[in-house]
């Protein structure tokens, strides 16, 4: 028995030694991955450095509107054309909704400064989700290619968004390496955007087929907000107040067929009686739902120029009558 354990732990400890070394490569491989060859990281990552650089360069002109949000907001959201006639500089900081919704947040509340306006163009979905915040293996790449302004805790602490940031958070999973084996065998591009779809200020534009069908079906109006949701209307009109910065939110526009549209206007009509109880919505008739295919490019959340130049108009408006505190009855929900 004593020959038998002196001579299995010098094996335990070499398997140890081994697995250890085996773990620390596979780290440091992904890191590689991730800094080099994961295509959709690399278009984000240069989409986000020029929304930083853009916004960080004007930083001196003074006051700002940020709107951040998902891809929705990413391809649909033309900053010179919100800007005309508001007296405001405008920066398009929409990533993909993947990177989570406290990655979209923290940009634009580290932006921030006093008289500057944020618009909340989230879809829709955020805001009756339990749990609307959570960190993402794509939320973690962009936070640690961008620390100085994502690995930060005072905002998210006052604003109680917990950001896990972790390292583990950056491996692939099977579907992405599945997805980028099958693509390389097949020929097709890794990715389907491109820098050449990255324009001035951050705002993007596909200039691809629309291929998505029209999204459809009964959507029940809502009864009341998650708690979350209501605790985080709370905390961030709060934050805002305070550090005197003007807030909104915004609802995207959702491709999809005339018959169900009436039921996801009437929808968005109700959950945007529950937000105002605690922060203004930028009025639009459309009320997050387009019929129009013409205005699309590749998915029901994205549009295409003429589409998000028709948007940005409707946004400049909104928000143009928001800072002249005038009211509308004509599209006032709460009439």
């Amino acid at each position: 028995m004593d020959l038998y354990t002196s001579i299995s732990k010098p094996k335990e400890g070499r398997f140890l030694v081994g697995l250890s070394i085996c773990c620390s490569i596979n780290i440091l491989l992904i890191w590689i991955y991730f800094a080099y060859f994961n295509p959709e990281l690399i278009f984000w990552r240069e989409a986000m450095e020029e929304k930083i650089n853009h916004a960080t360069e004007e930083a001196a002109v003074q006051p700002k509107v940020y709107i951040i949000g998902g891809s929705s907001c990413a391809f649909s959201v033309i900053p010179e054309v919100v800007s005309v006639g508001i007296d405001c500089d405008v920066e398009n900081l929409g990533i993909h909704a993947g990177a989570g919704r406290n990655t979209q947040l923290e940009l634009g509340l580290q932006l921030l400064k006093p008289g500057d306006t944020l618009i909340l163009a989230f879809e829709t979905s955020f805001w009756t989700q339990e749990e609307p915040f959570g960190t993402t293996a794509l939320g973690s790449q962009i936070a640690y290619s961008f620390p100085d302004y994502f690995l930060r805790d005072q905002i998210n602490e006052q604003l109680e968004i917990n950001n896990d940031w972790s390292i583990f958070d950056l491996r692939p999973g099977g579907k992405h390496i599945i997805s980028m084996l099958g693509k390389v065998v097949l020929g097709k591009d890794l990715y389907r955007y491109s820098s050449e779809d990255i324009k001035t200020g951050g705002f993007l534009v596909y200039q691809g087929a629309m291929t998505a069908p029209p999204s459809g079906g009964l959507v029940a109006p809502p009864n009341n907000l998650p708690k979350r949701i209501t605790g985080f209307l709370e905390n961030i009109s709060e934050y805002c107040r305070e550090n005197e910065i003007n807030i909104a939110v915004s609802f995207p526009w959702l491709f999809t067929t005339e018959e169900a549209s009436m039921n996801i206007r009437t929808h968005n009509i109700a959950l945007a009686k529950h937000i105002e109880k605690f922060l203004p919505v930028l009025k639009d008739s459309n009320w997050g739902v387009e019929t129009d295919k013409n205005l699309y490019s590749d998915t029901s959340w994205h549009l295409n120029e003429k589409g998000a130049r028709i948007r940005s108009k409707i946004i400049r408006s909104g928000i143009a009558l928001m800072k002249s505190k005038r009211k509308d009855p004509a599209t006032d929900v709460s009439d």
